[in-house]
């Protein structure tokens, strides 16, 4: 399974990542965040404000996509640095 990220910050412009996933990082909210975030420096985190998600699902895993997620559709907030809900 893969993911994409979009990371969109309040001064610099949006960047474009693409990982593998597992299904761990699915567990909750802050596991996917932390594994998004764990990339970025000191500077970027907190210039962030917004992180999109979107999981590609392979036919291989059963996996399906939690409730969680499916709640926040796919974006995490931040504001200075800390997120928000």
């Amino acid at each position: 399974m893969e993911i994409e990220f979009i990371y969109t910050y309040h001064k610099g412009e949006q960047e474009f990542a693409r990982h593998t996933l597992s299904s761990n990082e699915l567990i909750s909210k802050e596991s996917l965040m932390g594994f998004a975030t764990r990339y970025l420096n000191l500077e970027e985190r907190i210039d962030l404000k917004k992180i999109s998600c979107c999981v590609s699902l392979d036919k291989e895993t059963s996996c399906t996509l939690p409730a969680w997620y499916i709640k926040v559709n796919g974006k995490f907030w931040f504001q200075n640095g800390n997120a928000i809900d």
